[in-house]
């Protein structure tokens, strides 16, 4: 095992500030400042540097409430956005009105962040907030995303991505400044459970937010349930294949809603699992 020395431990929180610098030096460009903030580690590491660089009275936070998002998100987020003293909005949305979001097409991303980033950019602009950043990073870049187009098209700014901060810059200095909400885990899109071109519905996207829940439960902190017709598969890190296996209960819970099988992917977790061999539209 490779044990980090004093002086490479002072070097590296040294450059973790000076990243940090750079970005509050950045974000001063803006004098006010409007964030797409879902709650996960990224946007709320830029919502609370945004607060530090500019002050809570020249942020705004914008929450947007769907079908597509794990019940209690929104809620949670809210709570720690209030908490900074920024302007803060939920907006409810209904993506699954868009057809190309609604049978989950491969452009779903695309047409669901660009409505999705329209309404904030309305919100922001009602509120005098011209411009709008997302908590995209250097590492979105890669794989696929569909939705990362969207938002250059509206105009919508990543500071984030711009001065290359990965994961894992974000969450190191997230975690020398005290950022306590970027320690959660990560909750992406419902639809991201599902294969490409199969119907979304609100019964299948609840039934899924139940199963994780199910699963969480058991003291397993990151997994997605994927749905295959009837079949559940469960993804998760195999350190604790154990817990799942020895899970007392958890399979006919599972069942009993509305799925005939529940399987346990042995490859573990991966992030974007359905979007194997897609690229990005840009390309």
């Amino acid at each position: 095992m490779c044990v980090m020395s004093p002086l490479s431990r002072e070097r590296s929180a040294a450059l973790s500030f000076d990243m940090f610098d750079l970005l509050t030096a950045h974000l001063k460009k803006y004098d006010r400042l409007a964030i797409a903030y879902s709650g996960g580690v990224d946007s709320s590491f830029l919502l609370w540097c945004a607060v530090s660089a500019l002050g809570p009275d020249n942020v705004a936070a914008f929450t947007v409430n769907s079908v597509l998002m794990p019940a209690g998100e929104t809620e949670s987020a809210a709570e720690w956005a209030r908490g900074l003293g920024v302007y803060f909005e939920i907006i409810d949305a209904d993506p699954l009105s868009l057809e190309p979001v609604a049978s989950n097409s491969t452009l779903r991303c695309y047409h669901c962040k660009k409505h999705l980033f329209s309404l904030i950019i309305e919100k922001a602009s009602q509120n005098g907030f011209p411009t709008v950043a997302d908590g995209s990073n250097a590492d979105d870049s890669e794989g696929y995303r569909p939705g990362a187009k969207a938002a250059r098209e509206l105009g919508v700014v990543s500071p984030l991505r711009e001065l290359l901060f990965h994961k894992l810059d974000i969450k190191r200095i997230a975690n020398q400044l005290g950022i306590s909400r970027c320690n959660a885990v990560s909750s992406p899109c419902l639809a991201t459970r599902v294969p490409y071109n199969t119907k979304l519905t609100s019964d299948m996207l609840s039934r899924i937010t139940r199963a994780e829940n199910l699963v969480k439960s058991h003291g397993i902190k990151t997994c997605r349930v994927r749905v295959h017709g009837d079949v559940a598969r469960i993804e998760t890190d195999p350190a604790d294949f154990d817990k799942v296996i020895a899970a007392n209960g958890l399979c006919s819970a599972i069942r009993e809603l509305g799925f005939a099988f529940v399987a346990l992917d042995l490859d573990g977790y991966r992030s974007g699992s359905f979007d194997t061999n897609l690229k990005n539209p840009e390309e």
